[in-house]
This record gives C-alpha cells, sequence and structure tokens, in this order.
C-alpha cells in the first residue's frame, strides 16, 4: 500500500513540475504585453498563474525537499532560461485566488520559474485534500461481504447437498 501512495505522490509531482515548465516555456513565446491575460487564462480549478517582474526574493529558504524538486524543474526549462533561479514553495493550505477552486484544499506548492531574464511566472497548484471514505461507503461495503458470502455459501451447500446424499447411500449401501 505504501509503494503505492509513493508512486502517487511522485506521479503527482512529476505532473506539477510539467506544468510549471511548460506554462513558463509558453509565456516565453507570447508577447510581453499579452503575458498577464495568457496567465490569468491559464489560471483554473487547482493552478493559479500570476506574473512577477523584477528580481524575485521568495519569503522563505528553500528546505532540501523544495531544493531538489527545483534542480528536477530547471532540467525541464529552456536553456536559456534554465540558468535563471528557480524556487519552489511547499505551504500549508491557503485560499486559492483561481477560477472553481476545490473545495478542500491540501498543501500549496508555489513554484516561481523564469519567463526571461526580468519575469517570472508564479504558479500555485491546489491540491486536492485527501479526504477519508465516507461512512456509508464504508457499511456499503461490510453489506456487500456478507451478503456475498452468505450467497456463496447458499450455493456451495446447494451444489454439494447431492454429493453428500450420494455419499451416504453408498455408505448405507456398503453397510448392508
Amino acid at each position: 500500500e505504501f509503494g503505492n501512495q509513493q508512486q502517487t505522490e511522485n506521479a503527482l509531482i512529476d505532473r506539477t513540475l510539467d506544468r510549471a515548465a511548460s506554462t513558463a516555456s509558453l509565456l516565453t513565446v507570447i508577447p510581453p504585453d499579452s503575458r498577464e491575460a495568457a496567465a490569468r487564462t491559464l489560471s483554473s480549478g487547482v493552478w493559479s498563474f500570476t506574473l512577477h517582474k523584477g528580481p524575485y526574493h521568495p519569503d522563505d529558504a528553500m528546505d532540501d525537499r523544495e531544493a531538489i524538486l527545483a534542480t528536477r524543474l530547471r532540467t525541464l526549462l529552456p536553456q536559456f532560461t534554465a540558468k535563471l533561479p528557480v524556487f519552489i514553495d511547499i505551504r500549508e493550505p491557503e485560499k486559492p485566488t483561481s477560477r472553481n477552486p476545490p473545495r478542500e484544499i491540501g498543501q500549496t506548492i508555489q513554484f516561481t520559474v523564469p519567463v526571461d531574464a526580468n519575469t517570472q511566472v508564479v504558479g500555485k497548484f491546489y491540491r486536492p485534500a485527501v479526504t477519508p471514505w465516507p461512512l456509508e461507503v464504508l457499511v456499503a461495503a461490510l453489506v456487500a461481504i456478507v451478503v456475498a458470502s452468505a450467497a456463496a455459501a447458499y450455493f456451495a451447500r446447494r451444489v454439494t447437498r447431492p454429493l453428500s446424499e450420494l455419499a451416504r447411500a453408498a455408505s448405507a449401501i456398503a453397510r448392508g
């Protein structure tokens, strides 16, 4: 079970990094005066994009995990922007600024990726919260297991009854 969770987590991180790199790459080919509108258009649901002009100074230093992710993200960028600073900040849940946000938010992953030497795209991925299974689903599953077990026992008994009767008759004949 832990292996599946780890694979799911890695796939989510990979998709997030890929989206960050592809958004920055897309914005590099859009004329500078249209980039802000493009960033707003790309924002929806669990994603929010804004542009930052001038040097970017993060609020906090990156921890080891964030630094590793930033290095991975840098390898996905075009060569001319890969030399510029990339920042990743994994935060506690915060209120989304995108259109149609999910109801419950888990961690927020913020990334700052260079578009050109003086512009960065600041993207936020509002990770949906992990919710436990509803009680109704668990009760329905338990009832389904009990009903399926009872039906299996009934059909097994029904199939084996003629064989049991035949075995009893053979025993009676053998005894004389």
